[in-house]
């Protein structure tokens, strides 16, 4: 567990690194997440049911990604280009951060 893991309390990754360069483009994804509602992205939850959480993230320039979260039979899954080639997204750690946020607000 990484210290910021530990601040936020939260598992922001549940991905392990394959090499350092893969580490540190799962780093500047989380860097980018923490500010993306800063950029005019909006994210909303659609859908909730049995514990799984369906979420919309839309670009200023509205392209909308959709994020699941708890899903029982793959877990989280966004389907941006970013979650499929490193196996975490901008997108999904954003609306991790703002679950956080609202919990403990």
């Amino acid at each position: 567990m990484t210290a910021l893991n530990a601040i936020l309390d939260l598992p922001l990754s549940t991905v392990e690194p394959r090499d350092v360069y893969h580490a540190r483009t799962l780093a500047r994804i989380a860097e980018r997440a923490a500010c993306l509602e800063e950029q005019g992205y909006t994210l909303t939850q659609t859908e909730s049911l049995a514990g799984m959480e369906t979420w919309s993230v839309v670009k200023p320039d509205g392209t909308e990604y959709a994020v699941v979260l708890n899903c029982p039979f793959d877990g989280d899954y966004c389907d941006c280009l970013a979650f499929s080639n490193y196996g975490e997204c901008k997108h999904r750690l954003a609306v991790l951060f703002k679950k956080h946020r609202e919990a403990t607000n």
